[in-house]
């Protein structure tokens, strides 16, 4: 174990020849100085200072003592300015546990504001994330900060909630289904399925959506008919998208991720908030993991953002 200040005793006891004289320059005693020393020699069990020389000078083996302890106190000094880097956020990265979607739907005035604010900070996207698997990323501790639907909350997660989602069946702006629902609108307006004509959403298919076959199930019932489904199975919300503005199919899409994309222009949106539930979206992290400065700078941020939504604050 190397005492604390042992490069700096013995850069000065080289430096001066004597005892007395590095001790002032030190402001310490020479006894205590000495005693310093003889610690040292006894933790080496080696010989560091040539006593008998005038001025006294380091032993061979003490010189290489000297340089290791440099390099030590170069390393300390390195990790202190790291450290304090960090504190301060002129360094840093935040691995964030999100699909590209809900990123850029959801995300992105948090990352503006976060860019500007600590433009060293780097913000790792680098893994589009499934949703469903968020949660167990964060408890395992492989990312820093995770979006994710506060049913989905886990033991060790805590979270900011950021808003309310709606899921929206889609249908084609033409054809039978040209007046039912309304188009994308920046007010959120749109009708429940219960207060549209289901019957002309018998001419078409549903797309279904990665990981979700279960909703067709419900979707039936809410219908009062059974829906066929077209062979394929999309996970992007905007190739669905595509998908539903060219005409062939209807599908499932959540109300946040529709904004992004310009083939909303030919589509028309009917609200599912009665047949599927509504989501919390939140943004959440590991609170028995050591939460770097810049991932709780990310997080308040980003509840501040979204904190005229009456859901903000911390969950636990």
């Amino acid at each position: 174990m190397v005492m604390k200040n042992s490069f700096l005793y013995l850069q000065t006891l080289k430096n001066e020849g004597n005892f007395q004289k590095a001790a002032n320059v030190l402001g310490v005693t020479q006894p205590y100085l000495s005693q310093v020393v003889k610690k040292l020699e006894d933790q080496y069990e080696v010989v560091i200072v040539d006593r008998r020389s005038k001025p006294i000078v380091l032993t061979k083996v003490g010189e290489m003592i000297l340089d290791n302890l440099r390099q030590i106190d170069l390393i300390e000094q390195r990790t202190l300015s790291i450290c304090q880097d960090y504190a301060g956020l002129e360094v840093g990265s935040i691995k964030i546990a999100s699909n590209g979607e809900r990123t850029n739907a959801i995300l992105m005035p948090v990352i503006a504001k976060f860019s500007k604010l600590f433009p060293n900070i780097e913000l790792d996207f680098s893994q589009d994330y499934i949703l469903e698997d968020i949660p167990q990323i964060l408890q395992d501790g492989k990312a820093d900060v995770g979006m994710l639907f506060e049913w989905m909350m886990i033991d060790d997660l805590d979270a900011y909630r950021l808003c309310r989602e709606r899921y929206m069946l889609v249908v084609p702006n033409s054809g039978v289904t040209a007046n039912i629902g309304n188009r994308y609108n920046d007010a959120g307006d749109y009708p429940k399925l219960s207060e549209v004509d289901r019957s002309a959403l018998k001419a078409l298919k549903l797309l279904q959506v990665y990981r979700h076959s279960e909703r067709l199930k419900i979707l039936n019932e809410a219908l009062g008919f059974e829906t066929q489904t077209v062979k394929s199975v999309v996970r992007q919300a905007g190739t669905r998208l595509a998908f539903v503005s060219s005409g062939l199919c209807m599908t499932i899409c959540q109300e946040k991720l529709i904004k992004n994309y310009s083939h909303r222009e030919g589509c028309r949106f009917i609200s599912l908030e009665e047949v599927l539930p509504v989501q919390n979206v939140v943004i959440a992290w590991n609170h028995r993991i050591y939460q770097t400065k810049a991932a709780h700078a990310f997080c308040q941020m980003a509840n501040e953002i979204y904190k005229g939504n009456t859901l903000t604050g911390s969950l636990h």
